[in-house]
């Protein structure tokens, strides 16, 4: 999902009266993309993504994670398809 600048005018009221807006995991998960595309942005002047700076996160406080480990961690991991997270 990219991010995408908020509705205005006329059809912004429209879509907020389809009841979307009321949607908690709706909403949550549209903040999450913002966000990550947000991070995502900053990040690329380091050549990092979200995904590679929380693995960098998780392996520097100290822990010293396996790989399986890591893979544990939500939205780290494989996808139930076989794929990766991107």
């Amino acid at each position: 999902m990219t991010s995408c600048p908020p509705p205005s005018g006329v059809a912004a009221g429209r879509l907020v009266s389809t009841g979307l807006a009321d949607e908690p995991i709706f909403l949550m998960a549209r903040a999450a993309s913002i966000g990550s595309s947000e991070a995502n942005r900053r990040l690329a002047n380091l050549g990092l993504k979200v995904r590679h700076y929380s693995v960098l996160a998780i392996i520097c406080n100290g822990e010293e994670p396996t790989q399986r480990e890591l893979g544990g961690v939500p939205r780290l991991g494989s996808q139930p398809d076989g794929g990766t997270h991107r």
